[in-house]
């Protein structure tokens, strides 16, 4: 995942067998991927594959490095959310993987526990259906958490004149 380190030993041997401890020049195929510091620590930095190359005097080697970050958690924003019937609101969330880092592309899916009182789009847009609460789940890699959203219903219309006739008993 990112931020993760791996230190990469030599192995070296003279043409006869013995061993030799030369010093390494490091490179990376893909910076963007992973880091190589001259004692040889790996450092993830990103999504994808890259090769690291370990050469001294003219002789190499390469080790193939992949980057694959997992999601540990889900944070939706905002923790809470109030709407009126037929009215809508934004939701969103944040993948992370174990250290914390976002899990960019992370596909989310949005459910909501109770489709009665409000829905939700795949892009975590929520309507209000009919008074009450419920909670509206993002989830992604086997993890999920909720937003609280509690619809009200519209306010009774209040007349805007008031005219008192009289009539026949």
């Amino acid at each position: 995942t990112i931020g993760d380190t791996l230190h990469l030993a030599v192995s070296a041997q003279d043409e006869n067998g013995a061993p030799l401890s030369p010093t390494l020049a490091w490179s990376s195929s893909a910076s963007g991927v992973a880091t190589v510091s001259a004692a040889g620590v790996v450092t993830a930095v990103g999504n994808g594959s890259s090769q690291i190359v370990g050469s001294s005097g003219g002789v190499a080697d390469t080790v193939a490095i992949t980057v694959a970050q997992t999601v540990a958690s889900i944070i939706p924003t905002p923790e809470s959310l109030a709407l009126a019937v037929d009215s809508t609101g934004a939701l969103s969330a944040l993948a992370k993987d174990a250290l914390g880092n976002d899990v960019v592309g992370a596909s989310l899916t949005w459910i909501s526990r109770d489709s009665i009182v409000a829905t939700v789009s795949g892009s975590g847009t929520v309507t209000g259906r009919a008074a009450g609460s419920t909670r509206v789940v993002a989830a992604s890699g086997g993890f999920a958490d909720s937003t609280v959203v509690t619809v009200t219903a519209p306010a009774e219309a209040q007349p805007a004149n008031l005219a008192v006739v009289s009539g026949n008993a």
